[in-house]
This record gives C-alpha cells, structure tokens and sequence, in this order.
C-alpha cells in the first residue's frame, strides 16, 4: 500500500431495497483500484433483515440505530455518521458512494486528480421535464443570463425569480460529454469526493431545511452543499469520470406517472 497517497474512506449509505443491485455494486467495490482506501457500510435499514448479507462481503458494516422513522432522515443519519468516522480516524477524503452506482474502477484517482475540496462524479437520473421522463445528468448549474433571457420570453416567471441565479438546470448533454472538470451549484452527491477541509468544519453536516422543501430530491444533498458554499467551498463535476447507475428499481411510479424516489416514501 502506498501510504505517502491521501488516505480515503470510501462511505457507503445503504438499506434493504437496495439489495437488488447488491451482487453488482460489491463486486465492482472489490475491483476498484486505488490502495489506501478503506471501507465503512451503514445499514440503516429498520430491522435486521439485510445486514447479515452484507456482512458476507468481508468489508466493515455497521448498524445504524438511528430512531429516525423516515428514510430520508435515516439517510441523513448514516452520512453523517460517516463523516464522524472519517474525522475520528483521521481520513484525507471520504468518497460517498451510494450502493445503486456502479463507478469506473480508477474513480478514485479521476476525483482526486480534480484537486477540489467538493468533487463528483457523473450519472444519469430520472427527472420531469417538459412534462416528460427522462434521463437526465445528476449535477445542475444556474442558468446564464442568456439563458436567462430566453426563458423569460417563453414563460411567466414567478416574482421571487429576480435574476439567472434563482434558477438552475441540469448540465446540458454537451457539458456532460465534454469530459472537463465544471463548477456546478450542486453536484452528484451519490459518487462524490469531500476533503477533509470541508469535514472538520462541524457547521458542514446533512440535513434537511424545516418546511415543505423536505420533501424532494435534492434534499439533503443539497442542505449539504448550501453549508458548505456557506463557508467559502466551491463544488465540481468531474464530466470524466461517469458512472452507471442502477436506478430502475430505486423509482416507483406516482398517480400521474412521476418517478419518485423511495426514500421519499415516508
């Protein structure tokens, strides 16, 4: 092992719905390729029905007690728990990898050769757009002003908009395939790089803002990065280094035929 490289614990958030793609997701775990790594699994599953599978993979998993009724909040509960275990064993970077994403087996060594403090990498997501699904990049920019100006012409915006950054979008098709590092205002936190720069500030957890902006899908990623931009940190999308993402099965269907996110069920 070369330890003189940053030394990263590779954090892993999980629960029992995610067991379909369990078989994919570990095996690519084993094939990834940087040495000074370590891993942490959190199951925060409600009762013990998982977490004896996932120790049969020989990495540490530790239960996540947590009292916590809604998913969402049991899985802001084993972020940051991982992120308590990152500090108490003195780790250079945590790589949140969400245990439905399958990254490249160099990822690693892509994020750190970024050299940000916030960096991810890339995936697909299902989003409404245009009253359509698709399959959209999981990592958003605010519009440009000329962006900007042209949405004005087609639609009435509401009066809390007062400029091109109270909107963002995701990353266009061309940003995505230009295999460059971008600034972004909210990056793919479910492959994503964290210094421990960013970590040690005890301001910069998970969480969820109180009200009815709860419930979505950028939840508490997106608490995550707004502390953390709070503080003066920047984050990036490493275009480069894309990953698959097993989605199919993590999204249910709603009455008007929306995708909806389970963790998001209750």
């Amino acid at each position: 092992m070369n330890k003189t490289s940053p030394k990263v614990l590779i954090g892993i958030p999980t629960y029992i719905k995610m067991k379909y793609c369990h078989k994919q997701f570990f095996n690519r775990l084993k094939e990834l390729a940087y040495e000074n790594k370590h891993f942490l699994i959190i199951d925060n599953t409600k009762n013990n029905d998982y977490i004896e599978d996932l120790k049969k993979e020989g990495l540490r998993v530790i239960k996540d007690k947590t009292k916590e009724k809604r998913n969402i909040k049991r899985l802001i509960s084993s972020r940051n728990k991982i992120i308590n275990h990152a500090l108490e064993n003195n780790y250079d970077y945590i790589l949140f990898l969400d245990s439905d994403m399958i990254p490249p087996v160099n990822i690693i060594e892509q994020l750190l050769q970024s050299k940000k403090n916030i960096v991810s990498g890339l995936y697909l997501g299902y989003f409404t757009s245009s009253n359509t699904i698709k399959a959209l990049p999981v990592a958003w920019k605010n519009l440009t002003l000329k962006e900007f100006e042209e949405l004005k012409t087609k639609i009435k915006l509401p009066n809390t908009v007062k400029s091109h950054k109270d909107i963002r979008r995701h990353i266009t098709k061309q940003e995505a395939d230009s295999n460059k590092l971008i600034e972004v205002i909210l990056p793919a936190n479910g492959c994503m790089l964290v210094s421990k720069e960013v970590i040690k500030n005890k301001e910069i957890r998970y969480g969820l803002k109180p009200g009815p902006e709860t419930i979505g899908q950028t939840g508490e990623d997106d608490y995550f990065i707004k502390k953390a931009k709070k503080y003066g940190f920047k984050a990036f999308c490493n275009t480069n280094a894309k990953c698959n993402h097993l989605i199919d099965k993590k999204y249910k269907k709603d009455e008007q035929g929306n995708y909806i996110h389970m963790s998001f069920n209750n």
